[in-house]
C-alpha cells in the first residue's frame, strides 16, 4: 500500500484538505496513508492507531497510523475465526464435529471457559466460546482440531493473511496472548473484518450473541460477550475486543444502518473507556458523513454474451464480488456506471474467465473499476454438435 512520500512534505496536507472537501472522492486513495484525519469534521482520536472502513466498498474513510504494527491481543481471534469458517465452507470440518481439548489447550490462561483436558464439545459450541467470550482455551482447541497442531494452524493464519492482502501482520498463536513478533495493524484488522462480514456473514450471528450457555451444571458456564457496544450503540452486531497489559485496549466493531455497514478499528487505547469513546466518534462521524452506494451484488448477472462455437451458446457476465462505492451524504444521484463487454466471445470460455469491466464514476470521475467474469464455462463444441446446429438452423428444408 502507498505510504507517505515526498509529495506530503511539499504541501500534501493542504492539497488533501481541498480534495476531501469536494463532494465526491475515492476515500481509499486518500485515507490509506492516514491523513484523512485532517478532513473537515473528522473526529479527534486519542488511541494511537485507528481505521474506519466502509465494509461495502472497502474504502478507508479515516486512518490514524493505519500500518503501525501493534500487539492485537484477542482481536487475533478474528483470524482464528476466518480460518475456521473457511474450513467449514470447504467441508474440512463440520459444526457438529466433536472437539476435544488437549492438555495444551486446557493450559491456556487469560480469558477462558476452563476446559479440562479430554473435555469435548461440538465445534459450534467451541466457536461460540471464542466469538462471544474470547476463550483462549477454546481457540487453541479449535486450532488443533482444524489443523492438527498449533504450529500448523498458525501457518494457515499467515497464508490467509497473505491472501487477503494483510501485509503488516505476523502470527505466533491463535488466541492473541502476548508473544514476541505477534503483531497486526489497524488497516489489516479492518481488511480481515471485512473479509469475515462479506465472505462469512454468518459470523455476525455469533459475534452479536450477548449471552449463551456453554456448560451445564455442576460446572455450569455462561458465555457473556466482551463487546459491550452490542447494548450501547444502535446497529452494532460484532466483531471482537482485545486486551492484555502489554497490548492495551483494542477492538474491531461493525455496525450497519440502511445500506451502509462500517468497520471501526482501534488499537492500543490506554483505557477501556478511551477505546469505546474513540469507536463511538468514528461511527458517529462515519454514519453522519458518508453513505454506501451498492452498484452490483456478488454474482449478479449484468449481461448474457453469445459464445461462438461453444457448447453453451451464451455465458453470463457476472461480478465475482460485490461492487459498491462510498460517497458523501447526498451525492448518491451522482454515481453512474459503465459496462465494457465484447459483443461476442470465442469458445472455449472458462468459468471465472475475465470478460470485461464495470466502471463506476462519481460526477464523471472514475472511482472504481471491477472485473466482469464468466459465470459458467462453455467448452468448444465438437463437430457433431456444430453440424447438428447447422441442420437445426436450416430446418425445415
Amino acid at each position: 500500500m502507498p505510504r507517505l512520500g515526498p509529495w506530503w512534505r511539499r504541501g500534501g496536507p493542504w492539497a488533501l484538505a481541498v480534495a476531501v472537501a469536494c463532494a465526491a472522492f475515492p476515500p481509499a486513495a486518500l485515507a490509506e496513508n492516514g491523513v484523512v484525519a485532517q478532513a473537515p469534521g473528522a473526529p479527534e482520536i486519542a488511541s494511537p492507531s485507528a481505521v474506519l472502513m466502509d465494509a461495502g466498498s472497502g474504502e478507508i474513510l479515516y486512518a490514524k497510523n493505519p500500518h503501525e504494527k501493534r500487539n492485537p491481543a484477542s482481536v487475533t481471534k478474528l483470524m482464528t475465526l476466518a480460518v475456521l469458517y473457511d474450513a467449514v465452507a470447504a467441508g474440512e470440518v463440520h459444526w457438529d464435529d466433536p472437539v476435544t481439548a488437549s492438555e495444551h489447550a486446557a493450559s491456556m490462561g487469560g480469558s477462558q471457559v476452563f476446559l479440562a483436558a479430554g473435555e469435548t464439545f461440538p465445534l459450534k459450541d467451541m466457536t461460540a466460546a471464542v466469538a462471544v467470550a474470547s476463550a483462549n482455551d477454546a481457540a487453541m482447541a479449535l486450532a488443533e482440531h482444524v489443523a492438527g497442531s498449533e504450529e500448523a494452524f498458525v501457518k494457515r493464519m499467515q497464508a490467509l493473511a497473505e491472501k487477503i492482502g494483510m501485509k503488516d501482520s505476523s502470527f505466533r498463536n491463535p488466541h492473541g496472548l502476548d508473544a514476541d513478533g505477534h503483531v497486526m495493524s489497524a488497516y489489516d484488522i479492518a481488511l480481515l473484518s471485512r473479509y469475515l462480514v462479506t465472505h462469512h456473514p454468518e459470523v455476525l450471528e455469533m459475534t452479536s450473541t450477548w449471552m449463551r450457555p456453554f456448560r451445564a451444571p455442576p460446572r455450569e458456564f455462561i458465555l457473556v460477550n466482551t463487546n459491550t457496544f452490542l447494548k450501547r450503540y444502535p446497529g452494532v452486531d460484532g466483531l471482537k475486543t482485545g486486551w492484555t497489559s502489554q497490548a492495551g485496549w483494542s477492538v474491531s466493531i461493525t455496525a450497519v444502518r440502511g445500506a451502509t455497514r462500517l468497520i471501526a478499528v482501534v488499537i492500543g487505547a490506554a483505557t477501556s473507556d478511551q477505546r469505546w469513546a474513540d469507536v463511538r466518534k468514528l461511527l458517529d462521524w462515519g454514519f453522519a458523513t458518508f453513505e454506501t452506494v451498492p452498484v452490483a451484488q456478488a454474482g449478479e448477472v449484468l449481461r448474457e454474451i453469445p459464445v461462438d462455437k461453444g457448447v453453451a451458446r451464451q455465458v453470463a457476465a457476472v461480478t465475482p464480488d460485490a461492487v459498491a462505492v462510498t460517497v458523501r451524504k447526498g451525492q448518491k444521484q451522482r454515481v453512474t456506471q459503465e459496462v465494457d463487454l465484447p459483443a461476442r466471445v470465442p469458445a472455449p470460455v472458462a468459468a471465472g474467465q475475465r470478460l470485461g469491466t464495470i466502471t463506476v464514476k462519481v460526477e464523471g470521475k472514475v472511482v472504481r473499476e471491477a472485473p466482469l467474469v464468466a459465470g459458467a464455462a462453455s467448452p468448444r463444441a465438437g463437430y457433431g454438435l456444430l453440424f447438428r446446429r447447422i441442420l437445426e438452423a436450416a430446418w425445415p428444408w
